[in-house]
């Protein structure tokens, strides 16, 4: 298997076959023309290295409805989801205005953002690190 690699360092591929033309490449029977790919290299590693995967894309915000979906499903440790573990969390500020205002964010939310205050201050209380939190976000976001 080869692939092509683009002078920006996007990768299109994997080919079976590329064929080199005049005015383009022939890539498993499709055409790129030369105008639109622009310089490029072409890597053969025949399959024996596979080629790097670009990282997800971390969305920004994700509906609410989805989130909850996702904490629910999602253990944070034997028997407790992430759902029950932030709530425990938020109950357990000492503060009573400010642990019914981290609720009533948390559970009145029509959506989350990614890097909002509210999801950073309850990501850290919770003890949930940046990787999970961008892998959280990013299954939410693949729900229907």
């Amino acid at each position: 298997m080869s692939v092509l690699i683009l002078e920006n360092g996007e990768v299109i591929g994997p080919f079976k076959t590329i064929e080199p033309l005049e005015d383009r490449l022939r890539c498993d029977g499709v055409d790129y023309p030369f105008t639109v790919i622009g310089e490029y290299t072409i890597d053969e590693n025949d399959g024996l290295a596979p080629v790097e995967a670009r990282p997800p894309i971390v969305p920004l915000i994700v509906p609410s409805r989805k989130a909850f979906k996702i904490m629910k499903r999602t253990e944070y440790s034997p028997g407790l989801s992430w759902y029950d573990h932030i709530i425990a969390t938020i109950e357990a500020i000492p503060d009573p205005q400010q642990r019914e205002d981290a609720m009533t964010d948390f559970m009145k939310s029509l959506y989350f953002e990614r890097y909002s205050v509210q999801t950073l201050s309850i990501g850290a209380l919770a003890g949930l690190s940046i990787a999970q939190l961008d892998w959280f976000f990013i299954e939410a976001d693949k729900l229907p």
